[in-house]
C-alpha cells in the first residue's frame, strides 16, 4: 500500500496548550487552519537522553549511522509496515512459517510539496495543471510526486525539525528470516526503551485527511477559517484515526505509542499534537500515559488488535512488562501454543486484575464498525449476520484459559488488590479465598427458572406524602417528590452468612436501580422496561436465594428527613447495597455461580464510574465439571456492610 505526504497541513496547535496556557478559546490565538510549515515543531536542540539506539537515522542525507555518535537526543516513528509499500512472503516460494514478510518499495508513494509562486488569484488549475491556492499578495502551487517510504519520512521530519530519527525499516536489518534474525530478536527486546527514551514520536496515519471541500479555507497568508468550524472539521477527522485508521487496529503501532512522549499524529494533509487527540475516550489513555499501567486495562487495547506474526503479540505484552522478559523465552522458534500460556501465566502473577473482564460492549460496537468499513471497501463479507463482528484475540480460545479474559472485554481502569493467595501452573489458576454462593442451600437451587417480572409482580407503591394516600389521581402521584425516589428492593440474606450461628441470619436490602417514576410515568408501559432489573435478579437468584415476595419499594432519599437530616439520609443509602453483573455468558438455575467475596478490586483512575469508594468489583466464576470457568465480574455497592459480621467459607477454587 502506498500513501500520501501533503505539505500543506491543517493544524490544531494552540499556542497556550504548550506554554502553560489551558488551551481553551478564551486564553490564546487559535492556530488551526492550513500552513506550508507547521507552525509547531520540535525544538532546535532536542535534549540528549540517557539511552541511544544501536543505530538512527540522520534524516539530512537519510544514512543510518551509529546510535552512539549521535550528541543530541532523537524521535522515533510509528507507522503500518503495509502501508509502506507492496508486503510479499519473505521467500520466492511464499513459505511464512513465522508470519514473516518483507517489504518492496516501488516508488508508488506521492508527495505534494507547496512552493511559492508568483501573484496571482484564488485556488484554480495552472496551465501545468496543478493545483493552486492563495489571495492576492502570493499563492501557493502544489507539485505532486511519486516516491519511496524514505522520501516521505525525511520530508516529515524536516517539516517537523527533526535530525535523527529511529524506525525500524532502516535501524533493523530485514533481510533475513525472522527466526534467524539476532539483531531483530535484540531490537524487539529494547523496543519499550527505543520508544520510552525518543523526545518525541511521529505517528503516520494516512487516514486522517481533511476534506477540502466540506469547510472554509484559506492559506495563513490570506486569514483562517472561523474557529468554531475548524474545531467542528478536526473533531470529526481525528476521530477517523480511531474509526478508519489501520495504524489504531495494530498492536505493534499501540505499543509504540504508549511508551512514547510528545506525540504528533501526521496524516495526509491535517496533523494533530497529543495534547489535542487525547480529548478523544479510546486516544486518552495513549497520549496521557501513566507512570504505571496494569494488565486489565493493556489487554483492553491489546485484544483488539491485531498483527501479522501472532509471536509479536507476546514479545508486544513482554515489553509493555519488561520484567516478564526474565520468565519467558522470546524466540520465534519455540512453539507458539506453550509460550501464549506462558505469557498470560506471568501477567497474571504480575497483577491479578486479569480477572478484571465482563461482556463485550465497546469491544461489538468498534467490531461491527471494522466490518461495515471493510464491506463498505471489499463490497462483501465473511458472515450473512451484520450483528456480527470479530475481536482478534478470539483466535486463540481453544489455547487459553478462561481466567486470561479470552471470552470477555477487560475492563479499564487502575485496578487493585491486596489479594496474593493464588498461583498460576500452566492453564490453571487456583486461588484460596472466600465466596458467596447457594450451593451449600438446597432449597436455594431451583428446578424453575427466575422468571423475568411483569409489572403485575411490582409491589403496592408505598405513599410517604400522607395526602397522597387517598389520592386516586396519577397526576397527583407524579407531584409527589417522593414517587420519585422510591427504588425497588429486594431483602436477602447471605446463604453463608454466620454459617456458624445459631442466630438468625442478617437481612440487607438490595436496590435494583429501578424507580417508581420510571414505571408510574410512562403512558404505555412495557415489560421491556423491567428488562435490567429481571436481569440482574435472574443472575443474583443463581447466588443468592430471593423470590418476588421480597421485592418492596425503597424511600431512598427519606424526604421526611432530607431537609433537616441529611446525615440520616447518608446513613439509610449506606445500608444498601446493589449488585451490577457483567457477564460473558447469560446464566441459568442448574449450576454453581460462585462471587469471590476474597478477591476485591479497586479502581484508583477518577475517570472510571468503578472509581466511588463504596465500589468494589468481584470475579464470578462458574463450576464446570472438576473445575470452574472465570465468567466476569460483579461490582458491589457497599460491601463492606454487605460482609460485615458475616461468617463467610473458604475454599480453593481450580480455575481454568
Amino acid at each position: 500500500m502506498y500513501i500520501t505526504y501533503d505539505t500543506r497541513q491543517l493544524s490544531d496547535y494552540r499556542e497556550c496548550a504548550l506554554i502553560g496556557g489551558s488551551g481553551t478559546d478564551d486564553d490564546a490565538h487559535i492556530k488551526n487552519q492550513y500552513h506550508v510549515h507547521p507552525p509547531k515543531r520540535f525544538p532546535d536542540q532536542i535534549p540528549k537522553s540517557d539511552y541511544k539506539p544501536n543505530k538512527l537515522v540522520r534524516v539530512s542525507d537519510m544514512q543510518v549511522i551509529s546510535g552512539s555518535k549521535v550528541k543530541e537526543g532523537y524521535c522515533a516513528l510509528s507507522y503500518v509496515w503495509e502501508q509502506s509499500g507492496d508486503i510479499i512472503p519473505f521467500d520466492d516460494n511464499n513459505n511464512n512459517d513465522h508470519g514473516n514478510y518483507k517489504r518492496v518499495d516501488r516508488g508508488k508513494h506521492k508527495l505534494i510539496q507547496w512552493n511559492k509562486t508568483a501573484k496571482g488569484g484564488g485556488g484554480k488549475k495552472n496551465s501545468n495543471n496543478n493545483t493552486t491556492v492563495g489571495s492576492k499578495k502570493s499563492m501557493y502551487s502544489s507539485k505532486p510526486k511519486n516516491v519511496r517510504f524514505e522520501d516521505i519520512v525525511q520530508k516529515v521530519c524536516k517539516d517537523f525539525n527533526i535530525r535523527y530519527i529511529w524506525y525500524d525499516q532502516l535501524c533493523i536489518d530485514h533481510q533475513q528470516d525472522v527466526g534467524d534474525n539476532l539483531e531483530k530478536m535484540r531490537e524487539i527486546k529494547s523496543m519499550h526503551q527505543i520508544y520510552k527514551h525518543a523526545f518525541g514520536t511521529v505517528v503516520l496515519v494516512p487516514e486522517f485527511r481533511v476534506d477540502d471541500s466540506k469547510i472554509l479555507r484559506r492559506t495563513t497568508t490570506g486569514g483562517g477559517a472561523p474557529s468554531h468550524l475548524l474545531d467542528e472539521t478536526l473533531s470529526i477527522t481525528t476521530k477517523s484515526i480511531l474509526s478508519e485508521s489501520k495504524w489504531f487496529k495494530r498492536l505493534w503501532t499501540f505499543q509504540e505509542a504508549l511508551m512514547s512522549q510528545n506525540i504528533v499524529f501526521v496524516g495526509e494533509n491535517i496533523h494533530s499534537w497529543w495534547y489535542k487527540a487525547y480529548a478523544y475516550k479510546d486516544m486518552y489513555f495513549i497520549c496521557n500515559t501513566p507512570q504505571q499501567w496494569n494488565v486489565s486495562t493493556i489487554l483492553w487495547y491489546t485484544h483488539i488488535r491485531t498483527c501479522s506474526n501472532p509471536y509479536d503479540r507476546i514479545f508486544i505484552l513482554a515489553n509493555l512488562f519488561p520484567d516478564m522478559m526474565d520468565t519467558i523465552t522470546m524466540d520465534y522458534n519455540q512453539s507458539f501454543d506453550p509460550l501464549l500460556i506462558q505469557c498470560y501465566g506471568a501477567l497474571a502473577k504480575k497483577d491479578l486484575s486479569i480477572l478484571c473482564f465482563g461482556q463485550h460492549l465497546e469491544y461489538k460496537v468498534i467490531g461491527q464498525q471494522r466490518k461495515r468499513s471493510s464491506i463498505e471497501k471489499n463490497g462483501h463479507s465473511s458472515s450473512d449476520d451484520e450483528n456480527d463482528y470479530d475481536v482478534p484475540i478470539q483466535q486463540y480460545e481453544d489455547i487459553l484459559p478462561s481466567w486470561t479474559g479470552i471470552d470477555g472485554e477487560h475492563l479499564q481502569g487502575d485496578f487493585t488488590t491486596n489479594f496474593q493467595n493464588y498461583s498460576i501452573v500452566d492453564t490453571s489458576m487456583q486461588v484460596t479465598c472466600t465466596f458467596i454462593t447457594s450451593v451449600d442451600d438446597p432449597a436455594a437451587i431451583t428446578s424453575v427458572p427466575f422468571k423475568p417480572l411483569t409489572f403485575d409482580d411490582l409491589p403496592p407503591f408505598q405513599f410517604l406524602d400522607q395526602k397522597n394516600k387517598s389520592s386516586s389521581n396519577n397526576n397527583d402521584i407524579l407531584s409527589s417528590s417522593s414517587l420519585k425516589r422510591q427504588e425497588l428492593a429486594i431483602k436477602i440474606q447471605l446463604p453463608e452468612s454466620d454459617r456458624n450461628s445459631h442466630g438468625p441470619k442478617k437481612t440487607f436490602i438490595v436496590t435494583l436501580s429501578l424507580f417508581s417514576s420510571d414505571i408510574f410515568s410512562l403512558e404505555n408501559p412495557k415489560p421491556s422496561s423491567l428488562h435490567g432489573v429481571s436481569k440482574t435478579l435472574c443472575i443474583l437468584s443463581s447466588i443468592i436465594p430471593i423470590t418476588n415476595d421480597d421485592l418492596f419499594w425503597y424511600d431512598c432519599c427519606n424526604d421526611d428527613n432530607s431537609s433537616n437530616d441529611n446525615e440520616t439520609t447518608t446513613q439509610q443509602q449506606q445500608q444498601c447495597i446493589n449488585f451490577d453483573f457483567n457477564l460473558t455468558e447469560e446464566t441459568d438455575n442448574y449450576s454453581q455461580y460462585v462471587i469471590l467475596s476474597g478477591i476485591s478490586f479497586i479502581n484508583n483512575d477518577p475517570r472510571s464510574s468503578y472509581s466511588s469508594p463504596p465500589y468494589k468489583i468481584f470475579p464470578v466464576i462458574k463450576e464446570e465439571g472438576d473445575h470452574y470457568k472465570a465468567i466476569g465480574t460483579c461490582k458491589i455497592v457497599n460491601p463492606d456492610h454487605l460482609f460485615s459480621g458475616c461468617t463467610l467459607p473458604e475454599e480453593t477454587f481450580n480455575i481454568q
